[in-house]
């Protein structure tokens, strides 16, 4: 096959696989084989990066060992001093691009030099909307291989590479879809992801952390696909939370949550307290068991009840309850607060 045909070629399964339901790591493989090729590699490696965990994880390896894969899914991003201008030059770059002796960088004489490789490129990947979410590394123990016209040519596959490895491909219209929500995803060992461009907005809701982390929770242990509810953020103030579990193969390979956060306001013009006390009324409490739970009076609970009824326009604690869970003023705290 000739070259200009092997590049074609590999452009149309890279850009076929960005769309692909089949699983990511099988689509990259094949691309990074055909990528063979066009590069005539001796190792190839496409690593991701983890949004989560904000570290590197190898997707294919083709040639390179074990302790080279270790290295760079660890230590290379941050270690390699060729890294901040591949990054934010957002282009392959090669040891003889660099503006310093590559070969006596500890990542040459480590890892690449001993492993026989003379010649190597990294090509940062990116996703459509700028994030930067991957590598690809190729090694040659020939100098000559990696020419200008296969520099830029990985320049111009770069950019499908990023699309179709972009681990929020599947999530990333959610996370931007509503801009007076702080939205976030929760995988279900606890790690939080946000987009950038909504930690900028300075929403929060300042809501504790650890009460997303245990609220995703508490839907996963349910037989519930979606929950919606108050909690309140750090200073008392109410804010409406809206969850959702969903499959998104590229983030985990379990059902991740995903969570919304917007200031809620005083619905009906209830106060914080009344939210609490209609969560113990939905919950079936009568007064005395709602005033043993919050410490006070049951004269007081009653107060609230009344204000409670009056505001949602209901005439019975049934009618009350039932607006609650229609509107989403459940309180969603973890544990429920006074």
């Amino acid at each position: 096959m000739s070259r200009v045909r092997a590049k074609e070629r590999l452009l149309a399964l890279a850009g076929a696989a960005v769309g692909s339901a089949r699983p990511r790591p099988e689509v990259a493989a094949e691309v990074v084989d055909e990528l063979r090729e066009v590069v005539r590699y001796e190792a190839a490696q496409l690593t991701v990066r983890d949004p989560f965990a904000t570290g590197h994880r190898t997707l294919v390896n083709r040639g390179y060992s074990d302790r080279v894969v270790a290295y760079v899914d660890s230590d290379y991003p941050e270690r390699d001093p060729s890294m901040p201008a591949i990054i934010g030059g957002r282009r392959p770059v090669r040891m003889r691009d660099t503006d310093f002796e590559y070969r006596e960088t500890y990542s040459y004489l480590e890892y690449w030099g001993p492993e026989g490789y003379r010649d190597g490129m990294t090509t940062p990947l990116y996703a459509p909307d700028g994030r930067y979410v991957g590598l690809v590394n190729t090694s040659t123990a020939d100098e000559a291989v990696l020419t200008d016209d296969v520099r830029d040519y990985m320049a111009l596959l770069g950019g499908v590479l990023g699309a179709m490895v972009d681990p929020l491909a599947d999530v990333a219209a959610w996370l931007d879809e509503e801009r007076d929500a702080r939205r976030l995803v929760v995988r279900a060992d606890g790690a939080v992801l946000a987009r950038d461009a909504s930690e900028e907005l300075g929403i929060p809701p300042a809501v504790d952390r650890a009460m997303v982390v245990q609220l995703a929770a508490r839907l996963r242990s349910q037989p519930l696909v979606a929950a919606r509810g108050l909690v309140a953020d750090t200073d008392g103030a109410l804010v409406e939370v809206q969850m959702m579990q969903t499959r998104a193969a590229r983030l985990a390979d379990e059902p991740v949550a995903l969570v919304s956060l917007r200031h809620a306001g005083q619905p009906f013009g209830l106060t914080a307290r009344e939210t609490v006390v209609l969560r113990h009324i939905a919950d079936g409490a009568c007064n005395r068991e709602v005033a043993a739970r919050l410490g006070v009076a049951p004269r007081t609970v009653a107060t609230h009840v009344e204000h409670v009824l009056r505001k949602l326009g209901a005439e019975t604690r049934t009618g009350a309850a039932a607006r609650a869970v229609e509107h989403g003023l459940i309180r969603l705290d973890v544990p429920v607060d006074g």
